[in-house]
């Protein structure tokens, strides 16, 4: 094999230069990133997180537990001016720079559930029913039914509530390692967001909501985010703190008690003050009727309202969720229970105004009889009616109720009884207008509320007159009765046979008395009832006979004349 040929001498010296110049370029590098690393803090790192060192600790286990790269321990001590790094006084204050921290994985997890929702796992298109408990990590997406909600719990303790028909992605679930700080954003795709955000540990702490119209950062804060899926625009509303908003063009700090619009393209618009929250003092503390009726003050401004239910104060999941053009909503149903309700006014930018909330309770169950017989606002004749009503399903006995006055303060019956769904008074009514309500009792001998009230009214049969002797005179015939009160009439009959299929006389009158000509000599059948003043007739009496005698011998010639 043959040698290589010596360099030229000046070819061997550039050759020689080259490589202590690369030599010293490799240096200057390390060095470089040496300085780069352990540059002044003041000058590379805008923040720092400050840790309160605890017995025991030393700088090198801290750097190793906190840090990147262990080798930030030397810069540690210079710019906090350790003296003892192997033994740090407890309750001294170090600096570190957020830059320099341990950056992990932090999963959210889900606190609960109202309906319905899917997850798809981060780089699968595949879904899955959501269920609580479970963990999510960053990429990972949800979808909420209608008429279901999600909340979840971060790593720092903060929450957030996913409404209904709503899709987030969780953009970045991260922490600080043991400093308590973390990194949370959220991609709100479509719906409504409500969060409860924990005061931040550090400098290092983000919380972003991010649609495709803005970008909401909080530091600690209680806010709501909505986005619509048919134009990029984003709402958001703060409850307290101040949340930045930032648009495509321009950003705003929003104080609590404001909302801001923002639209994908435009300058984002400055804060609006939130409307009042809808006044519900009226509301009743007890709820004994289903479906629920809700009605509050309207708020001057308002354009809509929404409504929520919550089984406790905090709201962090809802059984309800609507909204509504009037000051009044209905909900189906809820088992017996506490409750609160919120109320919400909307202004004509949609944005959602301030919590009115209110505590309220369920006791519906079990559920009341509908009353059947006798219907509401009726008079009856009979003393001692029947009253009847529905069997609900869970109801064993019932109790009946009734009274002579609408507040039920004198009751003439309060008791229970059996499963016959009917009841009739042990004595006879007196005259007069009554009141009755039936309540329902299950198997455990729980009595539920009271059905509605119903009324009717007692009056007893119009007696048939009591007549007096007739009056027959010369010309005229007048039969009489006593009189059955005022507002009354009378229907009189007069027939020629006792069965009154001849009548010859039929006509009702407003007092008690009839008068006519004098009829022709013959025996005749008369009778009365009373017509009360509601139009109910009462019976006729017995028929009364009348013989007309004639009055001269010649009168008795006229039947015999009218034979010729």
């Amino acid at each position: 094999m043959k040698s290589q040929p010596p360099l030229p001498r000046t070819a061997a010296r550039k050759h020689t230069h080259l490589g202590i110049f690369t030599a010293c370029s490799l240096a200057y590098v390390a060095s470089l990133f040496m300085l780069m690393l352990f540059a002044p803090a003041g000058t590379v790192h805008a923040q720092e997180w400050i840790y309160t060192v605890r017995p025991g600790d030393n700088l090198w286990d801290f750097s190793e537990e906190y840090l990147t790269d262990i080798r930030y321990w030397k810069r540690l001590q210079q710019i906090n001016d350790i003296q003892r790094p192997r033994n740090m006084p407890p309750g001294s204050k170090i600096k570190v720079p957020i830059a320099w921290l341990k950056v992990q994985p932090e999963p959210a997890r889900v606190l609960q559930i109202s309906g319905t929702a899917e997850l798809v796992r981060a780089g699968s298109e595949q879904s899955d029913a959501l269920s609580i408990d479970h963990e999510l990590r960053t990429g990972d997406r949800i979808r909420t039914a209608a008429d279901s909600n999600v909340t979840l719990r971060f790593a720092d303790d903060s929450e957030l509530l996913i409404q209904s028909d709503s899709e987030v992605i969780m953009d970045t679930l991260s922490s600080y390692h043991r400093t308590g700080m973390v990194d949370t954003r959220v991609r709100l795709q479509q719906g409504r967001v409500d969060t409860r955000v924990k005061p931040s540990q550090g400098p290092g702490s983000r919380y972003h909501i991010i649609t495709p119209a803005a970008v909401a950062a909080v530091r600690g804060t209680n806010f709501r985010v909505s986005t619509e899926t048919d134009q990029p625009v984003s709402r958001s509303e703060v409850i307290e703190g101040k949340v930045k908003v930032s648009g495509d063009i321009g950003a705003q700090l929003v104080p609590a008690g404001y909302g801001v619009v923002a639209e994908k393209g435009k300058p984002t618009a400055p804060p609006k003050e939130l409307l009042p929250a809808p006044e519900a003092s009226g509301m009743p503390d007890v709820f004994q009727r289903l479906p629920l009726a809700f009605a509050w003050n309207g708020v001057d401004g308002a354009q809509g309202y929404r409504f929520q239910i919550a089984d406790h104060s905090q709201f962090s999941t809802l059984l309800a969720d609507r909204e509504t053009t009037a000051p009044s909503g209905l909900w189906h149903d809820l088992p017996d229970g506490d409750y609160f309700l919120r109320l919400r006014a909307v202004d004509d930018d949609k944005l959602e105004g301030w919590n009115g909330d209110y505590a309220f309770s369920v006791d519906a169950r079990p559920f009341p009889p509908f009353l059947v017989e006798p219907k509401d606002n009726i008079t009856l004749r009979d003393a001692r009616p029947t009253l009847s009503w529905s069997e609900p399903e869970d109801a064993r006995k019932y109790r009946v109720q009734l009274a002579s006055d609408p507040e039920f303060a004198t009751l003439l019956h309060d008791d229970i009884q059996g499963t016959a769904a009917r009841f009739s008074p042990g004595q006879p009514l007196a005259v007069g207008r009554y009141y009755w309500r039936i309540a329902s009792i299950d198997t455990s001998g729980e009595q539920g509320p009271y059905s509605d009230i119903h009324q009717f009214e007692y009056r007893a049969i119009p007696p048939s007159p009591d007549f007096k002797a007739p009056e027959v005179g010369k010309d005229e015939l007048v039969i009489q009765w006593q009189s059955a009160g005022e507002q009354v009439q009378y229907q009189f009959q007069m027939a020629e046979d006792p069965e009154f299929e001849q009548i010859t006389l039929d006509k009702v009158i407003g007092e008690p008395r009839v008068a006519m000509r004098r009829p022709i000599p013959e025996t005749y059948y008369f009778r009365a009832r009373t017509i009360d003043s509601d139009g109910y007739e009462g019976e006729f009496g017995p028929a009364q006979k009348l013989t007309v005698q004639p009055t001269s011998f010649w009168s008795l010639l006229i039947p015999l004349i009218l034979l010729f």
